[in-house]
Order: structure tokens, then C-alpha cells, then sequence
């Protein structure tokens, strides 16, 4: 082989070595444009979603009782037993 084909093969690796780089930086290019726009989108946004978190939170505390996890288990075990009596007492009865 000539000296010229290896200039050529040689070229032609570098242009495609080029031309991959160029597209790869294109797309992440493209994909740091659209962060920083959704980005940009998240920030306007925040302080609306903050607001309605807290009207949000405002209204559950008022409104929830306590988490029965921290409740006595013996108290528990009481009311279970009383709500259970009671539907059975008012349950369905079926003639057979």
C-alpha cells in the first residue's frame, strides 16, 4: 500500500471521529437545554405548590386524629373487641 491510502483511511477515521463527537455534544446539548428550561418551569412553580402544601398540611393537622401506633395496646385491644361485638350483635342474620 501507498503512503496516500494511509493518509486517506487515516483521514477518513478522524472526519468520523469528528463527526461522532460533533453529534454526541449536539444531543447533550440539546438535553442540558431542556433541564435547564424544566428547570426554570420547577422554579416558577415552587412557591404555588409550597403554598398548597402548607393549606394542605394546616387542614390534615386539625383535622387527623392521633396515629393509634403510640396508643396503649391493651386500650386497643378494648375498643377492637367493643366495635366487634357491636357489628356482630347488628350483623346479617340468615334464615337456614
Amino acid at each position: 500500500m501507498s503512503w496516500w491510502l494511509w493518509v486517506l483511511i487515516w483521514a477518513l477515521l478522524v472526519i468520523g471521529s469528528l463527526l461522532v463527537f460533533f453529534l454526541l455534544l449536539r444531543q447533550l446539548w440539546r438535553k442540558l437545554r431542556l433541564l435547564f428550561r424544566e428547570l426554570s418551569t420547577a422554579t416558577e412553580r415552587l412557591p404555588a405548590v409550597s403554598e398548597e402544601l402548607e393549606r394542605l398540611q394546616d387542614r390534615t393537622s386539625t383535622e387527623a386524629d392521633p396515629a393509634a401506633v403510640f396508643d396503649n395496646p391493651t386500650t386497643l385491644r378494648a375498643k377492637r373487641h367493643a366495635t366487634r361485638t357491636k357489628h356482630r350483635g347488628s350483623g346479617r342474620r340468615t334464615g337456614t
